[in-house]
């Protein structure tokens, strides 16, 4: 048991020594580093569901708190509710009214950089809190937000790291570039080896007054999606909305797309 948390820890060190830049939340919210609160919403088209409650939804609730004029530490915790009607893809069984709810595993971090600076870095963990018994929700949380990797997967700790580079293309477009990778492992009786995933996401910025309007592509080792955003300022709120169509089939497979709000506040 020790030998194994400290491969962890070491590997933790290794993430922070030989990586420039990390980061842990949404690529599709732009944001800085104020003290804030965020509220992201996601309402993914299941193919497996119909006639989603108004409910049904994966969300991610996170806190920001300054530190200094750059750096800032994170928590956040997602939760997935299914609220739905299951069909059958593949067969003619009749489908089921389906209620699940599940926390997801909560994120602690520390963040240096934000929407003015060049790089941004973001050293993460997750510790998973995911119930045993609500499968569907944790698989919907896991396809409809693969930006938060580790955020609904079971009974494993994931150490997050990303790279992520600013640059100006003019007086009121700028692009985003990352590339990031993401290590696993079991804390239950299975121990075993460490899970990585690899993800990459490219957006292309455009800032108009108070209003921000981006679109790019997202993905990971297991999923690659297209993406459409925007986020704007009114006072101490920051309101936005998101659309995404995944890109390879078997993402397509179970999710058409996904349509996302959020909502921040700066206090």
């Amino acid at each position: 048991m020790q030998k194994k948390y400290l491969s962890l820890l070491l590997t933790l060190v290794g993430i922070y020594l030989f990586s420039d830049t990390l980061y842990g939340q949404s690529v599709w919210v732009d944001h800085d580093n104020e003290r804030a609160v965020f509220l992201e919403i996601l309402k993914p088209d299941c193919k497996h569901f119909d006639n989603p409650k108004l409910d049904h939804m994966v969300a991610s609730l996170t806190q920001y708190w300054a530190a200094e004029e750059d750096i800032s530490f994170v928590i956040e915790l997602p939760v997935s509710r299914i609220h739905a009607r299951y069909r059958w893809l593949y067969s003619n069984m009749p489908g089921y009214s389906v209620e699940e709810f599940t926390l997801g595993n909560i994120y602690i971090g520390i963040r240096n950089g934000g929407r003015h600076t060049i790089s941004t870095f973001t050293l993460g963990l997750r510790w998973p809190l995911s119930k045993d018994e609500a499968e569907l929700a944790r698989e919907m949380g896991l396809d409809a937000d693969r930006d938060r990797y580790g955020a609904f997967t079971h009974k494993l700790m994931t150490i997050s790291t990303n790279y992520f580079i600013r640059g100006e293309l003019g007086d009121s477009t700028y692009m985003r570039f990352g590339l990031g990778a993401s290590l696993s492992r079991a804390i239950d009786s299975r121990g075993g080896a460490a899970y990585i995933d690899f993800n990459y996401n490219l957006l292309f910025w455009l800032k108009l007054f108070s209003i921000r309007l981006g679109t790019g592509l997202a993905g990971t080792t297991t999923a690659f999606q297209f993406g459409i955003t925007g986020n704007g300022r009114i006072g101490r709120f920051e309101p936005g909305i998101n659309f995404r169509l995944p890109l390879d089939r078997d993402f397509r497979e179970r999710i058409s797309y996904i349509f996302g709000f959020s909502l921040g506040f700066r206090y």
